[in-house]
């Protein structure tokens, strides 16, 4: 594997941001595996693809989120869209000490719905074009018991053949029953 044509695979939730500044509302698209998605992508350009796996909705702020990761150098040729769904969306927010506080809305995103997907079936040979895949512990707490069977298997059949899973644990409690 040579920097020069090292393909990464993130898998994720990429939901979007509102952050609350005074009586306005700012909107962008974050999450922890998009965020490292983005970096990388700007860290190893050009030499490097950083692909994007997900669902998302077929909604607007869908069509935007895409838009974003392209233009953030984060292919997205892999992420499938859900008919009817939207992406997560969360709301920072400062107490009056200035600590931020998160809301999130999530329960239904299209993320979730990523393994009920019949082209998700694909995910062993689609992994098979990459060197790494990144995920973190957001990544299979979104997912439902099925999904996570469906993902391990997938990561399992990458690694066997040689790639490289990177995880970053990002424990949520709240995403955990």
């Amino acid at each position: 594997m040579s920097l020069n044509s090292l393909k990464i695979a993130i898998f994720g939730e990429c939901m979007v941001e509102l952050t609350k500044q005074s009586s306005n509302i700012k909107q962008s698209f974050a999450g922890d595996t998009l965020n490292t998605a983005v970096y990388l992508a700007r860290l190893c350009k050009p030499k490097a693809t950083v692909e994007y796996i997900s669902a998302v909705g077929d909604d607007s702020l869908s069509c935007d989120m895409r838009k974003y990761w392209t233009f953030n150098g984060v292919s997205s040729s892999y992420c499938l869209t859900v008919k009817d769904k939207n992406p997560g969306l969360y709301l920072i927010s400062n107490t009056s000490d200035g600590e931020r506080t998160f809301n999130y809305w999530r329960n239904d995103s299209a993320a979730r719905y990523y393994f009920e997907q019949p082209e998700s079936n694909n995910l062993s040979s689609v992994l098979s074009n990459f060197d790494a895949v990144f995920l973190s512990g957001i990544s299979i707490a979104i997912l439902d018991n099925l999904g996570r069977q469906k993902l391990f298997k997938a990561l399992s059949h990458f690694k066997d053949n040689g790639g490289i899973v990177y995880f970053d644990p990002n424990y949520r409690p709240a995403l955990w029953s």
